[in-house]
């Protein structure tokens, strides 16, 4: 069983700059950055391939939600490098939820992945969750399923006041990984019809699939 337990989950769009300037400082700077702070263990971050939701989702899994509360993280929240501060005032529809990990069964990434966010609070892990996650790993394309929940509230730092307001945040959120970016849009309805009973599942966040662009770990040279 993978003892990690942390999440930072976070979905947002970026205004008035070149994707490959975005993928650029994405992948030389800040995702090797994150990974440089004690207890981070890999970064994700996917594009947008259908669905609603924002045009990134990066998924940061820490040791544990502590982790991104620690004073070395919010060292580096505080003292935003020069491209940083460049791109943050052009994040738009920014969510930002320091999550618990309460399942994760499977055991790879996915060239895609689905997902489904809901605003309700929910405990622990409910019962429609399981049962999915469940029917869903019996399926071929599926390679991991994880289901987060808010562990903390996130501080408001430097980073957060430079994209000019507060960030929106989830109350659960579904991950599905899967083979291929068709097989991901095609589980947006499976995941809606499953789990739009709970809180804030009937109108989720997000219901969107995400082509994997990015995946490293800690330790990984840029």
């Amino acid at each position: 069983m993978d003892p990690a337990t942390g999440m930072l989950a976070i979905w947002h769009d970026v205004a008035g700059m070149p994707a490959e300037r975005i993928d650029d400082w994405y992948n030389h700077e800040h995702h090797p950055e994150r990974l440089s702070v004690p207890g981070f263990l890999e970064a994700r971050r996917g594009r947008l391939i259908g669905g609603t939701g924002p045009q990134f989702c990066s998924l940061y899994r820490t040791a544990e939600p502590g982790v991104l509360q620690s004073p070395a993280y919010l060292a580096r929240l505080a003292s935003p490098t020069p491209r940083t501060r460049e791109i943050m005032p052009l994040y738009r529809n920014m969510s930002r939820t320091v999550c618990r990990i309460a399942l994760r069964e499977g055991g790879a990434d996915g060239g895609a992945f689905a997902c489904l966010t809901g605003s309700g609070a929910v405990d622990d892990v409910p019962a429609e969750v399981r049962a999915l996650s469940a029917k869903l790993l019996a399926t071929p394309p599926v390679v991991r399923c994880t289901f987060l929940v808010p562990a903390a509230a996130a501080p408001q730092t430097v980073e957060a006041r430079l994209r000019g307001g507060a960030d929106a945040s989830v109350g659960w959120a579904m991950l599905v990984d899967a083979n291929e970016a068709g097989d991901a849009l095609s589980l947006l309805p499976v995941l809606a019809s499953a789990l739009g009973k709970l809180p804030g599942g009937a109108q989720p966040i997000h219901c969107a699939a995400y082509r994997l662009v990015y995946a490293g770990r800690a330790g990984d040279r840029s």
